[in-house]
């Protein structure tokens, strides 16, 4: 999710059933970019980024399928 906007928004991710894969998640410094390193099965599903500032909110959900052994 790519956020253009002033006043910057406070970005979060979360796992919308679980948690993010605890110790393998890192944001990209300014908060747009979830990476989840060494990707398991587990990983799969529904995650939510939700951006917002003074100006409101936007969300966005996207499906992680992990495929492969």
């Amino acid at each position: 999710m790519y956020v253009c906007c002033s006043p910057e928004p406070f970005v979060s991710f979360t796992k919308r059933s679980g948690s993010l894969p605890i110790g393998r998640n890192r944001n990209r410094r300014d908060g747009t970019e979830l990476f989840i390193m060494n990707v398991q099965q587990s990983d799969e599903g529904d995650y939510e980024c939700k951006a917002t500032n003074t100006a409101g909110h936007a969300e966005q959900i996207i499906q992680i399928d992990v495929q492969g052994t």
